[in-house]
C-alpha cells in the first residue's frame, strides 16, 4: 500500500517528505482497533477494484486520492463522517499542488460516498460503485462484509442491529439499481440484490 500510495503521489506532484507523512497519518486512522471493515483493507479493495473499473474516471489521479481519504475519519456514533474524513482531507492536501477545484472535486467524491442522495458527476458515480462493489461480491466475501459490519456495531445490542441494517440494505433493495454506472450494473447489480435480500431475510429471524 505504501508502494501505491508513493505512486499516486508522485504522478500528482506531491512533495515527497511531506506525503509520507500524511501516508503514515492516514494508515494510523485506519488502524484503530474499532474498525473490522472500515480498515486499510477496504482501501486496497477500492483501489483494486479502481485498477479494472478506473478507466472510465474522467479524473482518475482524483478518484483515486478521494478513495484513500473517504473513510479515514469513522466514528459509529456519529452521523457525519464523510463530511469529516473530507475536512481531513482539506487538512492534508498540502503535499499535493491541487487547485481549490481540483480540491473541491476530491472533496465532493469523499462526500458522495455518504450515498443519502444521487451522485451529481460521472466520477462521483464511479466513487460511490466503487465504495458499493463488496454489495455484489461472492456470497462468501459478501457474508464475510457483513459479518465485519456486525462487529463494527458491537456496541449494539442486536434487536436494535437489525432493525438499522434491515432499514439501510431496504433501502438500497429500493433503488431502481443500486448501482450508477452501467459498467457497475452489468457487473454486480444481480448479485448485490441476490446478497442484499439473503441478508434481510436473515437479519428478520
Amino acid at each position: 500500500m505504501r508502494n501505491r500510495w508513493t505512486n499516486l503521489a508522485s504522478q500528482l506532484n506531491a512533495t515527497a517528505p511531506q506525503s509520507v507523512a500524511v501516508f503514515d497519518c492516514l494508515t494510523a486512522l485506519y488502524a484503530c482497533p474499532s474498525r473490522a471493515y472500515h480498515n486499510l483493507k477496504h482501501i486496497e479493495n477500492l483501489l483494486d477494484e479502481f485498477n479494472v473499473m478506473g478507466l472510465f474516471a474522467t479524473e482518475p489521479l482524483l478518484v483515486q486520492l478521494a478513495i484513500w481519504f473517504h473513510d479515514c475519519v469513522y466514528n459509529l456514533k456519529a452521523n457525519d463522517n464523510e463530511a469529516r474524513s473530507a475536512e481531513v482531507c482539506r487538512a492534508l492536501l498540502y503535499p499535493f499542488p491541487l487547485n481549490p477545484i481540483q480540491a473541491d472535486v476530491v472533496t465532493q467524491l469523499i462526500l458522495a460516498t455518504k450515498h443519502a442522495a444521487a451522485p451529481a458527476t460521472p466520477d462521483q458515480r464511479l466513487m460511490v460503485d466503487l465504495d458499493l462493489a463488496i454489495l455484489g461480491a461472492a456470497p462468501e466475501q459478501y457474508d464475510a462484509y457483513a459479518e465485519a459490519i456486525r462487529t463494527e456495531y458491537r456496541h449494539m445490542n442486536e434487536a436494535t442491529f437489525k432493525v438499522g441494517r434491515r432499514h439501510i440494505l431496504q433501502g438500497f433493495v429500493a433503488r431502481p439499481t443500486i448501482f450508477s454506472t452501467d459498467a457497475f450494473i452489468q457487473k454486480y447489480e444481480a448479485a448485490a440484490r441476490e446478497n442484499l435480500l439473503r441478508e434481510i431475510d436473515q437479519l428478520a429471524v
